[in-house]
């Protein structure tokens, strides 16, 4: 019954004109893809990830703001210029939710020819789309 009224939901969003930016119906595995392209510098889909009136929130760093909508890559250009390519290390994924959305918390270093980088991001899924996610960097010690 599941599988039917996801499939039924894809097919309304494809109606509108609006495709699930992942296949699966789990929204760790869609974030642990949505973390391996922030590695891996995947700028346009990252932005294929978000809803078109998603906020990310970035908290901490260069970055710091937050940035709706069609901003938001133009921020992950910024940030992969700056880091270049990167490899995750995803510490832990939880998540919480009901039909309406699920939040998942992922703690993620990120690491670089710059270093490394800790960070926890929150991210509210819905209809298999980023709708707002908070990159929330951990300071160093911490």
């Amino acid at each position: 019954m599941k599988t039917a009224l996801l499939g039924l939901g894809v097919i309304a969003m494809a109606a509108a004109g609006f495709s699930p930016a992942y296949a699966d119906d789990d929204p760790a595995t869609f974030v642990r893809a949505h973390v391996q392209k922030i590695a891996a510098g995947d700028t346009q889909g990252l932005a294929a990830d978000y809803r078109p009136d998603a906020i990310l929130w970035w908290v901490g760093g260069p970055l710091d703001g937050s940035y709706p909508g069609a901003t938001i890559a133009g921020v992950w250009k910024k940030f992969v210029t700056a880091q270049g390519l990167l490899t995750p290390d995803v510490a832990g994924v939880t998540v919480d939710g009901n039909p309406k959305g699920q939040t998942v918390v992922a703690d993620v270093t990120y690491t670089g020819a710059h270093g490394s980088l800790r960070v926890r991001q929150v991210i509210l899924v819905r209809d298999g789309h980023v709708q707002d996610e908070i990159w929330q960097l951990v300071p160093k010690g911490q």
